[in-house]
């Protein structure tokens, strides 16, 4: 059964302003590349607010470094520091360079504002208020997925990055692109992204979840300029692929039987958040007969499948990843292993068994061929006989033993294109089911 811990959602019109802001020190980062169009009007905005602004340039080639210079030599209301790159090195390089900067200053929470005029400044105040409360928190912005003329590449980004992420840690987080949000400086600078331009958004999220940073999520206001007037940068093949290698990257990472980088290894942060985040991951969501009756009954697939859209994408995922365990060359062994892999990415187990059985039945034949084929292809660059490599009296491991290495290379990359064709197919087939409720953040 798929864990049901969310994001905890606040609406910021019933916050108050709390009393004791003791060490908390916010600051707004707002980097910025190519949007001068808009980028006067949003610093004017920020300025309003009474936070100290930091403005990174990330290379920008049009006016962004003229408006800059002129707005800053006017007298400003609060501290402003510009940070420039000689040349763009993309989002998530200028945020560092902004973390940098506000911890330098002492700051300890920062806001990241995008510059294109999509999202509003005014929720900034309320985003804080909220980190007043959850020191240790993302407080992440959330967007409504109707807005008018929001692109369908934002859409299908929405849906897959909500998926990596609930298969990395088990939480609904189904806005992660949004620039809107507030970082506590101790959380950035504990864990370490790899990832640059946009994939970094979504990766800290799941390594700060990792790490035992809590979660919250704030409503907010956000619009798409029209088509002539709408800068993106976002390069959909590019940056949708990088997305994509990270997410299976850190989906791997938590399949790992391995202690995940950030439990317990931090004095001042973490500790004991740490280790409660730990214990709510589907290993205790499953704990008690009743839990590991859930997981296991076929009849709670089906409520799952009618519960919500994300629902029915994590049934299709599920069946995707069995399709990539039934490919591994373990005999009869996958079934344990789908089991497990099910537990690890927190979803239910029957679709994952199910899937990895069929591989079982005689297309194994035809799988296995396969993946021994293109494992001696990549290893040899040339075709094997397989009569000769590995004739069909012999045994499945006798067959292993043979093609060792080139058996398992092969079945990764053919479990990896069988579980890209399973998911979208059922993803489709799923949608025809209705269902009982919007998709949300809960």
């Amino acid at each position: 059964m798929t864990s049901r811990s969310a994001s905890r959602s606040i609406n910021p019109n019933s916050l108050t302003h709390p009393g004791d802001t003791k060490d908390f020190s916010p600051a707004v980062i707002a980097p910025t590349f190519n949007n001068a169009r808009t980028l006067c009007n949003i610093l004017d905005r920020l300025e309003r607010l009474g936070y100290p602004l930091i403005v990174v340039n990330d290379g920008s080639t049009d006016a962004t470094a003229e408006q800059l210079a002129a707005w800053t030599n006017h007298g400003r209301a609060v501290p402003i520091t510009v940070i420039t790159h000689a040349r763009n090195r993309g989002k998530a390089a200028a945020m560092r360079s902004g973390f940098a900067t506000a911890k330098a200053a002492g700051h300890t929470h920062v806001a990241t504002m995008d510059t294109d005029g999509q999202l509003d400044p005014e929720d900034i105040p309320a985003l804080f208020r909220v980190a007043t409360e959850s020191r240790d928190a993302l407080v992440l912005g959330v967007r409504r997925r109707d807005i008018p003329d929001c692109p369908k590449s934002s859409h299908f980004a929405w849906w897959m990055t909500a998926l990596g992420i609930f298969l990395e840690t088990g939480r609904r987080v189904l806005d992660s692109q949004c620039g809107l949000r507030v970082y506590p400086l101790q959380v950035i600078e504990f864990i370490r992204c790899r990832s640059g331009r946009y994939a970094f958004e979504s990766e800290v999220i799941t390594r700060a979840l990792w790490a035992g940073s809590s979660l919250v999520t704030v409503p907010v206001t956000c619009r798409y300029l029209p088509h002539s007037e709408r800068v993106s940068h976002f390069k959909p093949w590019r940056d949708g692929m990088h997305s994509f290698f990270m997410h299976f990257a850190l989906t791997v990472r938590r399949v790992i039987p391995w202690p995940l980088p950030g439990l317990d290894r931090h004095r001042g942060f973490g500790g004991n958040i740490a280790q409660r985040a730990a214990a709510r991951d589907s290993v205790k969501q499953l704990s008690g007969i009743r839990k590991w009756w859930n997981w296991v009954d076929p009849l709670t697939v089906w409520r799952q499948v009618r519960t919500d859209r994300f629902e029915q994408l994590l049934v299709a995922a599920a069946l995707g990843i069995g399709a990539f365990v039934g490919n591994m060359p373990m005999g009869g062994w996958q079934i344990l292993l789908a089991a497990y892999v099910a537990k690890r990415t927190h979803v239910h187990a029957i679709p994952v068994v199910a899937t990895s059985l069929l591989c079982l039945s005689p297309i194994t034949e035809s799988l296995s061929k396969l993946a021994i084929g293109t494992g001696y292809l990549l290893l040899h660059f040339s075709l094997p006989n397989l009569d000769v490599l590995v004739p069909e009296h012999l045994t499945h491991w006798q067959r292993l033993a043979r093609v060792p290495v080139a058996w398992p290379i092969g079945a990764i990359i053919v479990g990896f294109f069988c579980t890209w064709i399973v998911l979208p197919i059922f993803e489709r087939l799923l949608r025809l089911v209705p269902v009982r409720k919007t998709v949300d953040e809960s």
